[in-house]
């Protein structure tokens, strides 16, 4: 009977790892999984091998023959015919009628077995032992009363424990600082590019940046709370967006302290620097206590996730590859941006009075550049790295080129106002980070 049990066991596990959902064939050889199904093997039919069922329905209709073990897992078997082997029913519910002959055991666990009393059973009928009930847990005696301090003694404990609280959180909080700043210095040396992007897409499209990080952070807490519901994934979800937080905090604490430095007028100062002291900045400003860090940490993550999402991980500047959001795509250079252009030959002319002065001349010469609709291959020529300029991405380096600022030259001799309409960028930002005179700067005036 022993052997039987086990013998039973070993073939329920046998076969539900059969990568199967149907049932087999009836008739015939070999063993039988019916899940879901409805099986009947006929009279005067044999099965040589073992039956399987889960969830279906099963009958071996008298003068059918078994050759094998017979399971059952919630499901229904009516047996008229025999079975050479044994039963082992788990939650299911089998019927012995009077022509029903079972030549091995019958095992039954938490299942119901419907006997009649001309069945034949040749082995044991086995009933699984059933689960012995939880021992009541002793009752937990009353907690005694706190007793009372006596008067005008002063518990010492106090200020010991709020001094110590506080060194912990300082001690924390700068670690949690140097190791965000690392992280930055980190990826600066990895990406500076994708960095420069995220940070500028930040300051420039904060509103924009900060809708777009709560969006994220909500739809991923929910898809993520989700997927680890059904199939255990949203432990991924969670680390991607946990990542890209991170990143987006880096890029701010850049753009932060790219505009620290140029505040207090502190030049040739590397990006390694910059990013090290702004993200080390608004880390201790997010450790602030009570909801004031919390907020700050929202809001500033917020932004910089957005800015992350937007730029696809600093892979691409926010408008794509076109020309950016609200600029034409070829601006006229104006009079005024730099004497270079007033030295630029302008193509042929016919005036229809002679008496055309000097001054007429050159001021027709960058008019006809924006009638042809192209710049002369001598300014297309002339390129600087606008980058280099603190508070020019990539972004708006390839809008200034785009309205045909290519060289320090030019941003140096361009109006602020004008320059602000020309690359749709507030003149505010131009004056703050000062690019006329770092333009200046560099041509060493």
């Amino acid at each position: 009977m022993r052997r039987n049990f086990w013998l039973v066991g070993a073939l329920v596990l046998l076969l539900l790892a059969i990568p199967t959902s149907t049932a087999f064939a009836q008739g015939g050889s070999g063993d039988k999984l019916i899940i879901g199904q409805n099986y009947v093997l006929a009279s005067g039919e044999r099965l040589d091998g073992n039956l399987a069922m889960i969830g279906g329905n099963a009958t071996l209709e008298a003068g059918s023959q078994v050759n094998g073990d017979v399971a059952v897992i919630g499901g229904a078997l009516k047996i008229d015919g025999t079975v050479h082997g044994s039963i082992a029913v788990f939650g299911g519910a089998v019927a012995l009628t009077d022509t029903a002959v079972v030549e091995g055991d019958l095992v039954t666990f938490g299942g119901s077995v419907q006997r009649a009393p001309g069945a034949v059973i040749s082995g044991e009928a086995f009933q699984g032992p059933r689960l012995p009930e939880a021992p009541r847990l002793p009752e937990i005696p009353g907690i005694p009363a706190m007793p009372e301090m006596p008067r005008g003694v002063v518990s010492r404990s106090g200020p010991v424990d709020l001094l110590a609280s506080i060194v912990r959180w300082q001690l924390s909080t700068l670690g949690w600082g140097l190791l965000l700043a690392l992280l930055g210095v980190v990826a600066v040396l990895v990406a500076p590019k994708a960095l420069e992007r995220i940070a500028s897409t930040a300051a420039g499209e904060p509103g924009l940046s900060l809708g777009v990080g709560l969006l994220t952070l909500i739809v991923g807490f929910l898809a993520g709370t989700l997927l680890l519901i059904v199939c255990g994934l949203g432990l991924l979800i969670w680390l991607a967006v946990w990542v890209a937080f991170i990143i987006g905090w880096i890029g701010i604490g850049l753009w932060v302290g790219q505009r620290l430095l140029s505040a207090f007028k502190a030049r040739n100062v590397s990006s390694l620097g910059e990013v090290a002291l702004g993200v080390f900045l608004i880390t201790l400003l997010g450790r602030m206590p009570w909801c004031i860090g919390f907020l700050f940490t929202v809001s500033v993550g917020a932004i910089g996730l957005g800015a992350v999402v937007l730029t696809r991980f600093g892979t691409q500047s926010v408008g794509g590859g076109g020309t950016g959001r609200g600029v034409p795509q070829a601006l006229p250079v104006t009079a005024g941006l730099t004497a270079e252009a007033q030295s630029i030959t302008a193509p042929p002319i016919v005036v229809s009075e002679p008496e055309t002065d000097a001054a007429s001349v050159t001021e027709a010469a960058p008019q006809s550049e924006a009638a042809a609709g192209e710049v002369p291959p001598e300014r297309v020529l002339a390129k600087d790295d606008l980058e280099v300029i603190v508070g020019v991405g990539p972004e708006y380096a390839r809008r200034l080129r785009a309205a045909g600022v290519a060289t320090f030259a030019d941003l140096a001799a361009a109006n602020p106002a004008d320059l602000s309409t020309m690359i749709d960028v507030n003149v505010e930002r131009i004056l703050r980070d000062d690019w006329i005179g770092q333009a200046r700067q560099l041509l060493g005036r």
